[in-house]
């Protein structure tokens, strides 16, 4: 598998683990309470499983964000995001496995997609920093004098000495007139 599509894949596998643990969240765990014979309104609603573990969702939700910190940073940025992940995920599946208590299936549903997303995020932390990086393709680059030939050094320094309307006619020549870096 290429770097490109593990890093893809990884990211997908993050993005679905939260999604459907927030999905499983959003459910209804606990029915609401007959209310035949009782005296008045003491029925209970029913009950989310945002109801039974509030941290549940949120911790998915944070999951699902935080992977996008991925898309901008580089190696060790990477490293760090992919620990927080990891951290997140954790996090997540230590509240599914305390709401298994509940009356329903649901919590297993949302311990299943919280695994997914720790797999996922242990794939960032450990192999983050070998995928590939934004481009810098428009950041500029460092000046070197020693590139510089015989005409383009004449014409850096003209660049320099020029009025800001004849720019254009230094950047023809194939000259940068913002550099403030001379030969």
């Amino acid at each position: 598998m290429t770097a490109k599509r593990e890093y893809a894949m990884t990211l997908l596998v993050v993005i679905v683990g939260s999604v459907i643990t927030w999905w499983a969240y959003s459910r209804t765990w606990a029915p609401a309470a007959s209310c035949f014979g009782s005296l008045g309104p003491t029925c209970e609603p029913a009950r989310t499983g945002a109801d039974v573990e509030p941290t549940g969702p949120a911790l998915a939700l944070l999951t699902a964000l935080t992977i996008l910190a991925v898309l901008p940073t580089r190696r060790r940025g990477r490293q760090v995001v992919g620990l927080l992940l990891v951290l997140l995920s954790v996090g997540s599946v230590s509240v599914a496995v305390s709401a298994r208590s509940s009356d329903s299936a649901w919590w297993l549903v949302a311990l299943v997609g919280s695994i997914v997303a720790l797999l996922g995020s242990a794939v960032v932390l450990i192999r983050g920093a070998r995928w590939p990086t934004m481009s810098s393709r428009y950041e500029r680059t460092s000046f070197e004098p020693s590139s510089l030939n015989s005409t383009t050094s004449g014409a850096v320094a003209e660049a320099r000495q020029i009025a800001p309307k004849d720019a254009w006619d230094a950047l023809e020549h194939g000259v940068d007139p913002t550099l403030t870096e001379g030969p």
